[in-house]
């Protein structure tokens, strides 16, 4: 067993060998996985290829990006070769690949390339939790400040303009595009706007043809046990979306 955290960051300093044992773990999961249907899909790596001490993504400058991008095309591609290189019904299975840090901006920068497929199966997988001060922070921080309630019209319109730059991106040059996770959290939240915010987001997805799926945590929208919404306003306005 490996430390996921501790794993990935040591790309930058023993990049050869850690791209060996991703190549390693990825051999032992695609043929464990290798006869399972096209219900199944691969995804490289969930938010790992991230590396602020090399690119401090927020400082405004850019000394160490070429680096860590090029260490996240590395894995990606790695991946890739992996699994199309195994058997079963690997060779064809749709894969998901990790955009860096997983952010919208980031993975829609020119420096982010999709690894080659020979498959062409591939999709681009981006998270989406902006702003986060709604969305993740559940009481001041020394990063941002905690924010109850979102939906004016600049956040909005920052909403629409991130799914516009992810469908020009990729959508519009055939590729697909998966959101793996978007939510809120609910503690210390207005609900009207959590339910406003994954709505958006959802509607927003589906007027791009982009699929979006909804990060669901212990205390969230989802009884797990009954397999039903536990908010049926939330499940109404999602519903609603049409694709």
């Amino acid at each position: 067993r490996y430390d996921e955290k501790d794993f990935f960051k040591n790309v930058p300093t023993k990049t050869a060998e850690t791209i060996n044992n991703f190549k390693k773990i990825w051999t032992q999961i695609a043929d464990t996985f290798k006869d399972y249907d096209d219900h199944l899909m691969f995804e490289s790596l969930n938010e790992e290829a991230c590396w602020n001490d090399v690119f401090n993504q927020w400082s405004g400058s850019d000394t160490g990006k070429k680096e860590v991008y090029d260490y996240t095309y590395k894995l990606n591609q790695a991946f890739v070769d992996v699994i199309r290189n195994s058997g079963g019904n690997n060779p064809e299975r749709h894969l998901l690949i990790a955009g860096y840090c997983t952010d919208p901006a980031l993975t829609c920068d020119s420096l982010f390339k999709m690894p080659n497929d020979p498959a062409k199966r591939c999709a681009v997988s981006i998270h989406y939790y902006i702003p986060s001060t709604f969305t993740i922070l559940t009481e001041d921080a020394d990063w941002g400040k905690a924010q109850s309630t979102w939906g004016n019209q600049n956040e909005v319109k920052e909403l629409n303009n991130n799914f516009d730059m992810i469908k020009s991106t990729y959508i519009d040059k055939g590729i697909p595009v998966i959101i793996g996770e978007y939510g809120s959290t609910t503690k210390n939240e207005d609900m009207d706007s959590v339910r406003n915010f994954l709505y958006s987001v959802c509607k927003a997805c589906y007027d791009r043809k982009i699929l979006p799926i909804l990060w669901d945590g212990p205390d969230g929208f989802y009884d797990r046990e009954k397999g039903v919404m536990k908010d049926s306003v939330l499940k109404e306005m999602l519903n609603s979306v049409k694709g």
